[in-house]
């Protein structure tokens, strides 16, 4: 039941940015339609992620909910790049949709059904692995950029 605070009102309403990128997903895979609207749509969603991550630190001091934001941000950014933008980045965006659905959603899930998110292991793992998955995104982004120095010679 929702108190019908602003700030619960606020927070129920981020699942519609899900819900209507699946649906959007879905009428450009059954009309058959080449994803740009989609990508574009992509950019809008990335940038009120990016709101989201600034509210989640500067109105609820949630570190951990921003940082998630932060993630889903940078992979709506990513499908607007290879929607819209043409960019060849199909590989690399799905290595990032793999990792980010299991240290923002799975994991985090998982700690919650078991009642242990609170704890301060729990909370350094998941942490831990934040900083493992920045690290690991850097890692391919530099690894991609040899690999084109090494083709094009």
């Amino acid at each position: 039941m929702s108190d019908q605070t602003n700030w619960t009102l606020y927070n129920y309403s981020s699942i519609f940015l899900f819900g209507l990128t699946y649906l959007f997903l879905a009428v450009t895979i059954i009309k058959d339609l080449n994803g740009n609207g989609l990508g574009y749509f992509s950019l809008w969603v990335s940038i009120i992620s990016v709101v989201y991550t600034l509210v989640s630190i500067i109105q609820f001091g949630d570190i951990a909910n921003a940082i998630t934001w932060a993630f889903w941000a940078y992979l709506w950014f990513l499908f607007y790049l290879s929607m819209s933008c043409g960019k060849e980045i199909d590989a690399y965006t799905g290595r990032v949709a793999i990792v980010l659905s299991w240290v923002t959603l799975t994991i985090p899930s998982m700690f919650t059904m078991t009642g242990i998110s609170k704890e301060p292991a729990a909370q350094f793992i998941w942490y831990a692995l934040a900083i493992a998955t920045i690290l690991y995104f850097l890692f391919l982004n530099i690894n991609k950029g040899s690999e084109k120095q090494l083709a094009s010679k």
